[in-house]
This record gives C-alpha cells, structure tokens and sequence, in this order.
C-alpha cells in the first residue's frame, strides 16, 4: 500500500547501501523509492534512448531481477539513478535514530540472551547464504 511504501522510505532514506551484482564494490546513499514497481521502470541512458530497466540489468550484468512487483532505490537527487533493491546491501556501522518498536527492543533484548552456540549456528547460516556479500 501506499502508507506501507512511505513507511519503507522514510526507514531507508540516506542509508547507505553497497551494490552485490558486480566485482567492485560501489557504495550509494538513498533518497528515496520509485513510484513505480521495477518491471515498470524505464529510464534514457546516454544516448537519450529509453531502457526497460529490468533489460539492463540482463544485457549488462546476465541477471534476471526476482522482485519484480517492489519499487527500486532511488540513489540519485538530480538524474534518474535507480538499483532494484534485491542487489543491495545495508552497510555497517550506520547509526539509527529512531525509536525501535517493543517488537523489536525485545528481539534485540532476546539477541542477547542467546546461548553462544545458538548465536554461532545463525551467523553460519547467513554466511551460507547465495546472495549478498557473503556469496
């Protein structure tokens, strides 16, 4: 919805992110969420020519975008700049100024009354994982 998408945006705007669909590391910060979902999304690129941009991401990096119904980040103020958000990554250490909900004061509460093993068996199952960084 519409109220949903909002809230989305005002948690990610000026985060910063790193992108995880080519070799070199290129870190963005967030202005905002397209309106549109990402199979809608066409954008000119230098030759003033329109892109689909879910055809871009296939001819340029051989990757077929999953989530086409979401909206993409908007990583530009100026020029139309959009990553779908399935190829980025939150970068650490941002801080969060933000009130935390209960639900999620007592999960980070819980977090830390995990028994060591526990806490080890959830770490190796996210380094496991086949998108991302740790692929």
């Amino acid at each position: 919805t519409c109220e949903e998408r909002k809230e989305v945006e005002k948690a990610l705007k000026n985060i910063r992110v790193f992108v995880c669909h080519r070799e070199t590391v290129q870190r963005y910060r967030v202005y905002g969420l397209t309106e549109e979902a990402t199979e809608n999304i066409w954008f000119p690129d230098r030759d003033g020519k329109n892109l689909r941009l879910m055809s871009y991401f296939k001819d340029h990096y051989n990757y077929d975008i999953q989530f086409r119904k979401l909206p993409c980040l908007q990583i530009s103020r100026s020029k139309p700049c959009y990553l779908p958000m399935e190829l980025c990554v939150i970068c650490e250490g941002q801080k969060f100024l933000g009130k935390l909900s209960d639900d999620q004061t007592a999960k980070i509460l819980k977090m830390g009354c995990q028994r060591p093993g526990e806490r080890k068996a959830i770490i190796e199952g996210v380094m496991r994982g086949n998108v991302g960084p740790t692929r």
